[in-house]
């Protein structure tokens, strides 16, 4: 439990950064995650960040996440400028359980910033059950609120 972003895993840019990298190997399993944002994990752009890349290579599950606001189980924030950012789950990804207090129940992705090339991908396949939110996306949510943006990607690559 968070009292603000990312229950289980956080990722905040709020100052400058240049090709930073989180890399997951094997299966990861988030459960039982709360937080204001971001259930189980959250990564947020408040400033200039330039080639960053968060990416689970194995299988993926998050299970009874859930957000005060947006995104349940997974909550991206573009605030502030973002280029060539990527966040991808080369495995099967698993998502259950999940509730968010807005929007996105399982995913949301919030753009308000200026964003060049971001890149949201879903290599194997991908479940989403029993995920609810509020207002809007029980499963995905992808609002745009006065953004910039250039080249964005949001793929479902397996089955779905």
């Amino acid at each position: 439990t968070a009292q603000f972003v990312g229950g289980c895993v956080s990722l905040t840019y709020n100052q400058h950064s240049t090709n930073s990298t989180l890399s997951v190997d094997g299966v990861t399993t988030m459960s039982h995650c709360f937080a204001q944002y971001g259930g189980c994990l959250s990564q947020a752009f408040l400033t200039t960040s330039n080639s960053s890349a968060l990416m689970f290579r194995g299988n993926t599950s998050f299970s009874d996440c859930a957000a005060v606001s947006p995104g349940g189980c997974v909550a991206v924030d573009y605030s502030g400028t973002a280029h060539n950012s990527t966040l991808s789950f080369a495995g099967d990804t698993r998502m259950s359980h999940c509730s968010a207090g807005s929007f996105g129940g399982c995913v949301s992705l919030l753009f308000s910033g200026n964003v060049l090339l971001s890149t949201f991908v879903f290599q194997g396949s991908t479940s989403m059950q029993n995920c609810s939110a509020r207002n809007s996306g029980g499963c995905v949510s992808y609002v745009v609120r006065g953004a910039r943006i250039r080249d964005s990607t949001l793929a479902f690559r397996g089955k779905t």
